[in-house]
C-alpha cells in the first residue's frame, strides 16, 4: 500500500457553472471524477450538505462539490452509495425545475455509477477504548493500544 502525505494538496472539483452564471462549465456526459468515495468532506456554506471525497487511482484526493442531486444520491435516504465503494460521477447537464422551493431555479443533473468489482474497505477509526475491549476480548493482555 501507498503512503500519502496528509499535508498534500486535496483538489476541489466544483462550481459547475462559469462567472456569468449561466454557461455550465462541463459538458453533458462529461465525467467529472472516478475513485473510492471516503466520505464527506465539511461544507462552509451548508453544513447539511457536506461534500464528497473521493480517492483517485494515483491515491490523490478530490473533494466534489455537492449540488442538491448529487448529494441526494450520496447521502439520500435512497442512496446505494457507500463508503469504499468504486464510483464514476458524470455531468448531465441542468434543468429547469417546474416544482417545489426551487421552481423556476436550474438544478444540475448527475449520474453516478459503482462498479461492484472494485470495493474497498474503508475502516473507522477506533477509540482507545475499542481498542482496549477487543484486546480484552481477544485475550491480549501484552498488547498497549496506546503504543500502537
Amino acid at each position: 500500500m501507498a503512503f500519502q502525505s496528509l499535508n498534500s494538496p486535496i483538489k476541489f472539483l466544483g462550481g459547475y457553472m462559469e462567472a456569468d452564471k449561466v454557461t455550465p462549465k462541463y459538458a453533458e456526459g462529461d465525467i467529472l471524477a472516478e475513485g473510492t468515495f471516503i466520505g464527506s468532506f465539511k461544507n462552509k456554506f451548508n453544513e447539511d450538505k457536506p461534500h464528497i471525497m473521493l480517492r483517485l487511482e494515483d491515491q490523490s484526493r478530490v473533494v466534489v462539490n455537492t449540488a442538491g442531486h448529487l448529494h441526494y444520491m450520496f447521502y439520500g435516504d435512497d442512496s446505494q452509495v457507500g463508503k469504499g465503494d468504486y464510483v464514476r460521477i458524470t455531468y448531465q447537464g441542468y434543468e429547469l425545475l417546474e416544482k417545489g422551493k426551487m421552481a423556476g431555479k436550474h438544478a444540475h443533473r448527475f449520474e453516478v455509477a459503482i462498479d461492484p468489482d472494485r470495493y474497498d474497505i474503508i475502516k473507522p477509526k477506533q477509540s482507545l477504548e475499542d481498542k482496549k475491549a477487543y484486546i480484552e476480548d481477544q485475550n491480549l493482555s501484552n498488547f498497549d493500544p496506546t503504543k500502537e
